[in-house]
Formats: C-alpha cells, structure tokens, sequence
C-alpha cells in the first residue's frame, strides 16, 4: 500500500494494509482516529501534526507506510505491538504518567 504525500502543513501521513486479521488501534495528535478489525486486503490511512500512534494485537498482520515509505510489518505474529511517528520519523512511544496509589491509612 501506499500512502498520499501529506497536505502542506501536517507533520506526516500513517497508512496501514491488513494482511491477517487484525486488532488495530490509532490515535492522531492525541485523538483516537480508529479503534477496530481490519480483514486481510483492507487498507486505511491518517495523518497528524504531531504523532501517529499505531497499536496492534498482530505485527506481522499489518504493513504499515509513513510518508510513502514502507515500514513492513510491526512485528510477529500475534505479537502486541505499539510504535509511533512524527514528523521526523518514527519516535519513542509515548507513555502516560503512572497514576500514583494512595498510601494505606494507618488510623
């Protein structure tokens, strides 16, 4: 698959091809653009200002394009994969804060 050069102005463009089916997760600049299955044959793209990130419950079942250059597949089969892209290229995935637990009252 490939993927449309970006619009002037957006940091990059993410297109994924499904060769297996395939949990997939994508989140734009924050924003969750997708959530579902893909079926083998089935493409679909996004693109952001700041970061695409792809979550996945099969690496091997997706081929994934940045900027209409092939990345090839997140990983193995029925891996759990997370990887993400900005404008410069792929970048550390990031993470959310861990949420602090309360401390046991001793009263």
């Amino acid at each position: 698959m490939t993927s449309a050069a970006p619009p002037s102005g957006l940091g990059g463009s993410e297109g994924q091809a499904a060769t297996e089916h395939v949990w997939v997760r994508v989140l734009t600049d924050g924003q969750t653009a997708f959530e579902g299955m893909m079926a083998p044959g089935q493409a679909k793209s996004w693109s952001g200002q700041e970061a695409v990130i792809v979550d996945t419950g099969n690496g091997a079942g997706l081929l994934v394009t940045v900027n209409g250059q092939p990345q090839g597949v997140l990983g193995g089969r029925g891996q759990i994969c997370t990887r993400a892209w900005g404008p410069t290229g792929e970048i550390a995935v990031p993470s959310l804060a861990p949420t602090p637990t309360p401390e046991a009252s001793t009263g």
